[in-house]
């Protein structure tokens, strides 16, 4: 058996409720496929695990670029940090970083805004034999990025396996470098620490838990300074 065919779908997911999990709303417990072997399963990085299949996974089929598959896993992995810059509801932490509940209702949805993302009027593809991630670091991988030029935001894919892997606004100083560069992330600061998924702008949030439940009205994204905005990593 393939050691990797998991990568490509191959397996099956046990259909274990909505998601393929019995777990509290906040932990991210991650069901084996039932044709996967117990010794393959758990001989898998946690970031391997991540990418098994899902019966909500969404594959982007787009002519003329690599066929991409957005996980579901990987999606509600992602959901507290980075699902913010596809319009979900979110709420600002004292550091100024956004967080999200993680839940599957907010994983599905990212991950259907991430695969619509290609359809939108002004979505750029990178995926030209240089572009990477992470450039210049250990972690550096060939990647496609398909880029929204309207909202600036993007979602890399690793271009090996196809898989998605993270989503983020870019900065005006991160939109010239992947356009110049055909990279993001890496180089000098980028393992720093610093706060990076600070409030999305120029994105309405869908909903908003604090208006509709606490009775608490959102900041204006006038009164946020998103001066040095990065929602990556």
């Amino acid at each position: 058996m393939d050691p990797l065919s998991w990568i490509q779908g191959s397996y099956n997911h046990p259909k274990t409720g909505s998601s393929g999990y019995n777990q509290s709303p906040t932990s991210l417990q991650i069901t084996r496929p039932s044709t996967m072997p117990h010794q393959e399963f758990v001989g898998l990085t946690k970031e391997e695990r991540r990418q098994v299949p899902h019966h909500h996974d969404k594959i982007i089929n787009a002519e003329g670029h690599p066929r991409l598959r957005v996980g579901f896993w990987q999606c509600r992995f992602k959901v507290p940090d980075h699902v913010a810059v596809h319009g979900l509801p979110y709420s600002v932490k004292e550091d100024g970083s956004t967080r999200t509940e993680k839940s599957d209702d907010n994983a599905l949805a990212m991950s259907q805004s991430i695969a619509d993302m290609f359809h939108r009027p002004n979505a750029v593809w990178f995926d030209q034999d240089d572009v990477t991630y992470q450039g210049g670091t250990d972690r550096e991988f060939p990647a496609v990025y398909i880029f929204d030029d309207d909202t600036k935001v993007a979602a890399v894919f690793n271009k090996q396996t196809g898989n998605f892997v993270t989503t983020f606004q870019l900065t005006e100083e991160q939109e010239i470098k992947l356009k110049t560069t055909r990279n993001f992330g890496g180089g000098e600061g980028w393992f720093s620490g610093k706060v990076n998924n600070l409030p999305p702008k120029g994105i309405t949030p869908i909903n908003s838990f604090e208006n509709d439940v606490m009775g608490i009205t959102p900041v204006d994204d006038s009164q946020i300074d998103n001066s040095n905005n990065s929602n990556s990593k």
